[in-house]
């Protein structure tokens, strides 16, 4: 038998501000500038390595084929790539995908190259959109390193040099750059293929670019349902996972947890969004300060503890806080307990104090639905949430006077 032929080398993975494809969805959010950029690079990448014509010499998540599995190819582009490309953006470090690529390769490289300053020689930012100067990410001054000697990469940013025709010869030079970086290190400290991570299961550290105290807060996306370890009798475990975040109620979209389908619909429009486990300790005392997006199986009241699970947030249901209950009628178990346990979620729900409570049962609702919550859910917050926030010892004002005093004081200055 004929042995296969050696599959292309990946000299590089391109990561960019982008959110994970919705399921049955066709839409993208690939910015266009970013497909121009990865095939000059690829080009200039493969002129020096002597690549055949069209041979593939990197990666983009816009190269995945329409209907494969894409958190799959995701993981083994990751996996064989040499370098990995970061095109940093406010938004890269506010949307949850492309920090996962970047934490599922330092968690390939961690193993395989034991100093980290070997490691970092593989991890290449580059500066796509100027970042706000309050920005506090440590790599900021290696992407601008790129660019030394070429002022209008540090101002503009490359997806500016790459768009306009009075930047081209410094967009050259950026580019001839980084190819060249990039083959060098892939030559001088190759990695080798290693086995793909389930990058849907890397949870890296958020590092949102705002300043501290900024006035836009992260869309909360929390999450109330029975783990596999607490299950209520008789149900079943198929929705579920070790953790409440993993929870998957719809057999037609179980790549994909429910709670990352609303996170991801909330980054497609530009919101800051965090995923929490509503029972940890003062994870329900967040309700009070973001717009909230409460995901609720119904199943939760069956389950052990399943009244002190809902306790847990009643004293924080305010007016921006929705409270979205998730079933399944296509699962058999809907139908009898399930319907009825939907019935007393709502009115439980109701009767603790949630003004914004929706319930959807099958995944085509959740789809057409879930833009118009998010949007209503914050809409709600910016008119009310920030004018109006919950009771309790507050930042007093200042004014040309002095301190304004808080409600309840004389007034007086002192």
């Amino acid at each position: 038998m004929r042995p296969a032929p050696p599959q292309p080398r990946c000299w590089f993975f391109l990561s960019y501000a982008h959110s994970q494809p919705l399921p049955g969805r066709e839409e993208t959010d690939t910015d266009g500038n970013v497909r121009t950029f990865f095939r000059h690079l690829s080009a200039e990448v493969a002129r020096l390595t002597g690549a055949g014509e069209g041979t593939q010499v990197g990666f983009f998540a816009d190269l995945a084929e329409a209907g494969s599995n894409w958190k799959a190819v995701q993981s083994e582009m990751l996996a064989v790539a040499d370098v990995f490309v970061a095109l940093y953006s406010p938004n890269y470090f506010n949307k949850s995908w492309p920090m996962r690529e970047r934490e599922a390769f330092l968690q390939r490289l961690s193993t395989v190259l034991p100093a980290q300053e070997q490691r970092l020689r593989h991890v290449v930012p580059v500066l796509w959109v100027p970042l706000p100067p309050w920005n506090d990410i440590p790599e900021h001054g290696t992407a601008l390193a790129l660019g030394r000697g070429v002022p209008e990469y540090e101002e503009n940013g490359l997806r500016a040099l790459c768009m306009l025709r009075v930047y081209q010869p410094a967009y050259r030079r950026i580019l001839q750059r980084l190819a060249q970086h990039i083959v060098d290190v892939a030559r001088t400290s190759p990695v080798g293929p290693s086995a793909p991570l389930q990058i849907d299961e890397v949870r890296p550290e958020r590092r949102p670019v705002r300043p501290a105290g900024d006035t836009e807060k992260p869309f909360l996306i929390s999450v109330l349902c029975p783990t596999l370890e607490h299950l209520p009798e008789g149900r079943s475990p198929t929705p579920y996972g070790a953790t409440r975040q993993r929870w998957r109620p719809f057999g037609a979209m179980r790549e994909l947890p429910v709670a990352d389908y609303a996170a991801n619909t909330a980054e497609r429009r530009g919101l800051p969004t965090r995923i929490i486990d509503a029972t940890q300790d003062g994870a329900a005392e967040l309700f009070d300060t973001c717009p909230t997006l409460l995901l609720l199986d119904p199943w939760t009241l069956a389950a052990p503890g399943g009244a002190e699970i809902l306790a847990l947030v009643a004293k924080h249901l305010h007016p921006w806080v929705t409270c979205l209950v998730v079933a399944d009628r296509q699962d058999p178990e809907h139908a009898g307990r399930g319907a009825e346990l939907s019935t007393q979620a709502t009115a439980r729900l109701g009767r603790i104090g949630a003004r914004r409570v929706i319930t959807v049962l099958d995944v085509d609702e959740l789809a057409n639905r879930m833009p118009a919550i998010v949007e209503s859910t914050r809409k709600e917050y910016l008119s009310t949430g920030m004018v109006f926030p919950p009771k309790g010892p507050h930042e007093t004002r200042p004014t040309l006077r002095g301190r304004r005093q808080g409600p309840g004081t004389s007034g007086k200055e002192e």
